[in-house]
């Protein structure tokens, strides 16, 4: 098996098909953009209306008041007619001059979602079958210098399906019939988003004229760092478009130095081509919180004569290593980044809207940007939505957040017939080749959780499935996912880190936590209570997390005319996992006053989806080295709803994500209760050790201090350190747990200090002051308009400080914290309110006003 896919489907990738990096172009490449003039209708209606390229067939119908919003209400429901439906889109242009005397002429299509019939001046040039491919057609014979007109026919992703159906082995695998189509798994409906089918021209279109070099796939790959000297080589794919044989030049430099200079032959047979070279001394790519994310900005030529292809391409120059070590009965999961170990911190991604051309390169921006002020330095791309735009791996790039990339798979089984095995294929191929050469991307993953759904989730009973077909399901997907796949990449880079499938094993065996990445949801799914995230942490946890409402300001935006309550529809309607609401309740039960008031309640949800996840960051990061990674379910949204997302559809922060600044910290301060025992942890991943003072206070929670305590310490980088530990009845035969708050604080260098603060009691048991004396004051910020300081102070312990008002896009640098008794705090907002109206709608809500309900 592994012989026949060797040779039938490891190629290069054929010439219709390729990804081009961002380039500027002289004498060899002409383009053209078009992306205007497109009108759209439903097919055989003959009701033209002007249209949006890049977008979708839902926004363009959205845009002329066709269907209502699907994000509004309960409008989700009343528009999926559309996906049922053919769809045509056409536009009218001439060629420019330089296109037209270009001797070569292609169409570029960047994205067609998904079934799509292109024609050029009534010819069929292209049959698309994939969203995640860009198409390259030669159209030199069907080009004509003016009036050319261009028609695109989206048939309904259904057709595919049973089309694909019907070439497969297996008519009915598990994950249903989205497994058929190579599309955007999550529009086809999730546990966090709709289902919205889309169909469309998502990304650009462009004519390339080319004259006798087509040179494609230029990139920069490192090949090592040794005695200060980095070894990258430089690759690209080139046909030769003239009979006979000609001499051409490669250079590539910076803006300092020219690396290399090097004289080749080609001729029309000429194909894959790499060249090395040396740079001495170089700035290495860094990570967040590790040192400065360095980019060069090479400029590479290939030339002959006058005749000149230029590109210029940031590149940053770094080592990846994921060591899987023997140790003890398992093995180690860490990653080196130049050759430093790195715990990983971060959290999994998902597409930032359903309608993927409105994730404008500022929402890609601000996301990411949020990401590294929180310490992040890891995204995981996750593999039921899609390879994201260039713009998202740039941010990466710049502001140091690694990616860990699935590929486009997830929770289902995937048919392996030579029909599918050719276009994935091409898929992986080309998407590698485009990412590949962005220093953010250091590991490759195959898909997201078959190998888990196949052994654990009981497809097999639940579809009845035979052993003979189950064999022969599970062949294919090893086949695919371990041998199909990897062989692609690794003919490409040899070093490129690949993982066949995350998790490595479920999260209900013991084994799980011994080796390779954990998704573990023990808690939620399981119902197991927060206190399990610390007996279940694994080397590497790649999943985890707690659902938590959005802010009330969200709600009145996607269900403007309806009510805040937990009868609405719209309510029920954003709610896409099936005991979601009833799982948030339960664990709110547990340990939290559960509220009547519904704006109420959304607060109180955040607060348990903030200490759930924060309990488990904490126990992944005391576990270091044991265990090197922690990435939490879910960052981002793709419609507005109640989800696992620590930031909403808006860009409006929940709770979780204010903590995660601290939580994610290079130090990082925590409390262990280990049976009669109190231990206490300082986690130092930053790049240098550190000497401080670690001290805490026990004090009642009307900041009357009962004990305290100073150890001096030496925190070693890369280490999780049990500093002080003590019996806890020395604190509590002093002061009951309900009254009570351990202070802590590390104070070390530059006068930096990290705190948390611990309770021995559940918040619904403390004893909280049902007024604790909380004031407020408001003054503008001077010089800064639209900034205020927010000036708080409490007489006594002020539980979970939580500031809101009516403004979705109003920033605050902190919220959701605990304030101790006699404490001052200053926030800095931003918002377009004046200070009359932040004075007169500014709402503060603690837990103490809460407890009692």
């Amino acid at each position: 098996m592994k012989k026949y896919f060797t040779q039938h489907f490891l190629p290069c990738l054929c010439a219709s098909v390729a990804i081009l990096l961002a380039s500027t172009m002289q004498a060899q490449e002409a383009t053209q953009p078009l992306n205007a003039n497109w009108q759209f209708t439903e097919s055989g209606k003959n009701n033209w209306l002007a249209a949006t390229v890049p977008g979708t067939v839902h926004t363009d119908l959205l845009a002329h008041g066709k269907i209502p919003d699907p994000y509004i209400g309960t409008n989700e429901s009343q528009v999926q007619w559309v996906e049922t439906k053919a769809w045509e889109y056409k536009t009218t242009f001439n060629a420019s001059e330089e296109i037209w005397k270009s001797k070569h002429k292609e169409l570029v299509f960047e994205g067609l979602d998904t079934y799509a019939f292109v024609y050029l001046n009534d010819s069929l040039i292209l049959t698309g079958e994939n969203m995640f491919l860009e198409y390259r057609i030669d159209v030199t014979k069907h080009l004509k210098k003016t009036k050319n007109n261009l028609r695109i026919v989206f048939h309904p992703a259904s057709e595919l399906i049973e089309k694909n159906k019907t070439l497969a082995a297996h008519k009915n695998l598990p994950g249903g019939d989205r497994v058929y189509i190579r599309k955007a798994q999550y529009q086809f409906g999730w546990d966090f988003g709709p289902r919205l089918v889309t169909a469309g021209i998502y990304k650009k279109i462009w004519l390339r004229g080319i004259n006798e070099l087509d040179v494609k796939n230029i990139n920069l790959k490192t090949e090592k760092i040794k005695n200060d000297t980095a070894w990258l080589e430089v690759n690209f794919d080139l046909n030769y478009l003239t009979k006979g044989q000609k001499e051409y030049v490669i250079e590539v430099s910076d803006k300092s130095k020219n690396y290399l200079k090097k004289q080749f032959s080609v001729n029309e047979t000429t194909s894959g081509m790499g060249y090395k070279f040396a740079i001495p001394k170089p700035k290495l790519w860094w990570a967040n919180n590790m040192g400065k994310p360095y980019q060069y900005e090479f400029t590479i030529k290939i030339y002959s004569g006058n005749d000149i292809l230029e590109k210029k391409i940031k590149y940053g120059i770094r080592t990846i290593e994921l060591r899987q070590e023997k140790q003890g009965n398992g093995k180690s999961f860490t990653f080196f980044l130049n050759g430093e170990p790195v715990f990983m911190k971060g959290a999994n991604w998902i597409p930032s809207d359903n309608f993927t051309p409105r994730i404008t390169s500022e929402k890609y921006y601000s996301l990411i940007k949020s990401a590294q002020q929180s310490n992040m330095n890891m995204l995981r791309v996750w593999g039921g939505g899609i390879y994201e735009t260039e713009d998202f791996y740039n941010d990466c790039d710049s502001l140091g957040i690694m990616v860990w990339q699935d590929f486009m798979f997830a929770g289902g089984v995937y048919p392996a017939n030579e029909y599918f095995m050719n276009r994935l294929r091409v898929e992986t191929q080309s998407q590698f080749l485009r990412l590949s050469p962005h220093a953010c991307i250091v590991a490759w993953c195959g898909n997201n959780e078959i190998e888990e759904g196949w052994n654990n989730w009981g497809w097999q009973n639940e579809m009845k499935i035979s052993s003979s077909d189950s064999l022969k399901m599970w062949n294919d997907e090893k086949v695919i996912f371990n041998d199909f796949i990897p062989g692609i990449i690794h003919s490409r880079d040899s070093n490129a880190i690949y993982i066949p499938s995350s998790p490595s094993t479920g999260w209900s065996h013991p084994e799980a936590y011994k080796s390779g990445d954990v998704h573990y949801w023990g808690v939620w799914w399981g119902m197991e209570p927060f206190s399990s995230y610390d007996n279940h942490v694994g080397r590497f946890m790649s999943e985890y997390g707690f659902q938590g409402m959005p802010p009330l300001s969200s709600f009145a935006l996607f269900n403007p005319d309806g009510t805040f309550s937990f009868s609405d529809p719209a309510f029920q309607s954003h709610q896409k996992h099936p005991k979601g609401y009833e799982t948030i309740n339960t664990y709110m039960q547990r340990d939290y006053p559960v509220p009547d008031e519904f704006s109420d309640y959304v607060y109180v949800s955040q607060v348990v989806q903030r200490d759930g996840v924060s309990r488990a960051i904490e126990a992944h990061r005391k576990a270091m080295p044991y265990c090197m990674g922690t990435l939490f379910w879910q960052y981002n949204d793709c419609w507005p709803a109640t989800s696992w997302s620590s930031v909403d559809y808006y860009g409006q922060k929940k709770l979780l994500q204010y903590a995660l600044k601290d939580l994610y910290a290079p130090v990082l301060v925590s409390v262990t209760e280990r049976n009669d025992s109190v231990l206490l942890y300082v986690v130092n991943d930053d790049t240098i050790s550190h000497k401080g003072l670690l001290a805490f206070a026990w004090m009642n929670l009307k900041g009357e201090t009962i004990r305290t305590s100073f150890t001096p310490t030496t925190i070693y980088t890369g280490r999780s350190s049990m500093v002080f530990g003590f019996e806890k009845k020395q604190l509590l035969d002093t002061l009951d747990p309900e009254n009570g708050v351990l202070h802590l604080i590390f104070s070390y260098e530059n006068n930096k200090s990290v705190t948390t603060n611990y309770y021995f009691a559940n918040t619904k048991s403390l004893a909280l002051a049902k007024d604790p004396g909380l004031m407020s004051d408001i003054v503008p910020v001077a010089g800064k308009a639209g900034t205020y300081t927010v000036t708080l102070r409490t007489v006594s312990l002020a539980k979970n400080v939580y500031l809101s008002f009516n403004d979705p896009k109003a920033t605050f640098s902190d919220n959701g914290f605990d304030m101790l008794a006699g404490e001052t705090k200053d926030v800095i907002i931003t918002t377009s309110l004046s200070l009359e109206q932040l004075k007169a709608g500014m709402r503060i809500q603690t837990m103490n006003s809460l407890q009692g309900q």
